[in-house]
């Protein structure tokens, strides 16, 4: 354990709620100059196909090193999701990745792209 650096977590509620790394108050509180962003389920192509509309994902990310310091992710496929970021926090890969990888379509996946898009 003393290896990891960020470990994600999800209740299996439903929608699964599912976070890594810091939230937006606990950014504020250490002091990072950070940008949030949100965006709610109801906005998201997979999420009208699944007739899932409920929840909301939210990112932080520093504002100078560009990388993610914290999800939180509440809506359907959560789970996985929060996997990817995990690997991006640990491994200091920058947002941009995700706000220009492509993703396949119609996915929940797809959805970083603009939850990222700061």
């Amino acid at each position: 354990m003393s290896q990891r650096k960020s470990i994600p977590t999800s209740v299996f509620i439903t929608p699964v709620l599912s976070r890594v790394g810091l939230t937006e108050k606990e950014a504020k509180e250490a002091g990072y100059d950070y940008i949030a962003n949100e965006l709610p389920v109801a906005n998201m192509p997979r999420a009208h196909v699944n007739n899932d509309l409920k929840g909301i994902f939210k990112v932080i990310v520093d504002k100078e090193t560009k990388l993610v310091l914290g999800a939180t992710l509440f809506g359907r496929n959560s789970e996985e999701l929060i996997n990817l970021i995990a690997m991006a926090i640990d491994n200091k890969i920058p947002y941009t990745y995700f706000k220009t990888q492509i993703f396949t379509h119609p996915t929940m996946a797809e959805n970083l792209n603009d939850v990222f898009n700061f």
